[in-house]
């Protein structure tokens, strides 16, 4: 990440967890180190030379790894499926039910409702049964949204 406002927000959601995560601006430094990681937010790209639109990050994930796409981004999310679809996993999509969201210390900043992409690496049984049943309620709930408050 290197938004400068999402930068800060990062800060301030994990205050809780300073010092036991770090932020990588660009994937360069994810293979530089030569270490793994539990946790991978895939938030842009395509459009830098150290983005995952761009640099293989194969062989940065440890075993149980979440990986977590903003938005669409089938490009990444194919290359993500290309270096680790090997690895037993689930993917599955969710998406807020509000449709646009605002900040009211960033009132210039809107996002607008996109969807979120996980995929869990190695899952536990209770990972099969929850995370597909969490999915599917979450479709239910956006159609029924969709129904009662159109647009």
């Amino acid at each position: 990440e290197n938004h400068p406002f999402c930068l800060q927000q990062l800060n301030r959601n994990l205050a809780e967890f300073e010092g036991k995560y770090r932020v990588a601006p660009g994937t360069d430094e994810l293979k530089d180190q030569g270490e793994t990681f539990d946790l991978l937010v895939v938030d842009g790209g395509g459009d830098q030379a150290n983005d995952l639109g761009v640099q293989d990050v194969s062989g940065c994930l440890g075993p149980g790894a979440v990986v977590l796409v903003e938005g669409g981004r089938l490009f990444q999310r194919e290359l993500l499926e290309k270096w680790y679809g090997h690895r037993p996993h689930l993917s599955f999509k969710s998406q807020s039910l509000r449709t646009t969201l605002h900040s009211d210390e960033a009132p210039d900043v809107t996002c607008e409702n996109k969807p979120y992409h996980l995929l869990l690496f190695e899952p536990s049984l209770r990972d099969r049964l929850t995370y597909p049943a969490a999915e599917l309620a979450n479709r239910a709930l956006l159609r029924l949204r969709r129904i009662l408050l159109p647009r």
